[in-house]
């Protein structure tokens, strides 16, 4: 869905684990960007939209942005950049550990087919085309590196249309904001809650109206003080 003129939202796949949808995002410019590619199997879908719903071309993609490396917001990546030849940007921090998953995904797929076998090599030695650092900017946005949920987990902030693309940052859930219980365990397991906590603190300083989450439905206004309320008292 179209959620202001120019950025398209697409429900690309459900997670097993929590049971939400997760986004990837088009932005008309210049051609084609798009934020995330969404659980494997999802490049149809994605590709479909682009020629069904807005009348535009796969390779008008000229670059991929992606907020972490994890699967659900990874898991079309090779396939979207052999079709449309787009360059992949991630956080420097969470450049390997994309490399190594893609590999073991593949080392682990029965192949079946000679495409496979062709394409082995591009599985077994990818590399993002972008590193990112923290306060770059990239197509129009800066990158905002938010340590926690992923070494190098990132929220996108458009300062023009006053839009943040949050990722996994924070989930939209029955209209609040919150990080599910779930991953807030796992974060605690891992030793990242408390960072987290202090890393989302640079989101205070940005004035979105706009929220685009990695799971959940958008917040079309007023976005970072509701953010800004959740950080508190987080």
């Amino acid at each position: 869905m179209e959620i202001i003129q120019g950025i398209h939202q697409i429900e690309a796949g459900k997670t097993v684990d929590f049971g939400f949808y997760t986004n990837c995002f088009l932005i008309e410019q210049d051609g084609l960007i798009l934020i995330d590619t969404g659980l494997p199997g999802n490049t149809e879908k994605i590709l479909s939209y682009i020629t069904g719903t807005i009348h535009l071309d796969p390779q008008d993609i000229h670059t991929i942005i992606l907020t972490h490396y994890h699967q659900d917001h990874t898991g079309n990546i090779i396939e979207l950049q052999q079709i449309t030849g787009a360059k992949i940007a991630i956080h420097i921090a969470d450049a390997k550990l994309l490399s190594d998953q893609i590999k073991q995904n593949f080392q682990q797929k029965e192949i079946k087919s000679e495409e496979e076998i062709l394409n082995k090599e591009k599985f077994l030695n990818f590399t993002p085309d972008i590193l990112l650092n923290d306060g770059e900017i990239i197509a129009g946005m800066q990158c905002i590196h938010v340590l926690g949920h992923t070494p190098g987990n990132v929220a996108f902030f458009d300062s023009k249309r006053k839009i943040l693309f949050c990722g996994d940052t924070i989930f939209g859930i029955d209209g609040k904001v919150d990080i599910p219980q779930g991953i807030q365990e796992r974060m605690k397991t891992m030793g990242t809650l408390d960072i987290t906590r202090e890393s989302m603190k640079k989101l205070r300083a940005l004035d979105y109206n706009i929220l685009l989450f990695g799971h959940g439905d958008p917040i079309l206004e007023n976005a970072s003080n509701i953010v800004n309320k959740f950080i508190n008292i987080f």
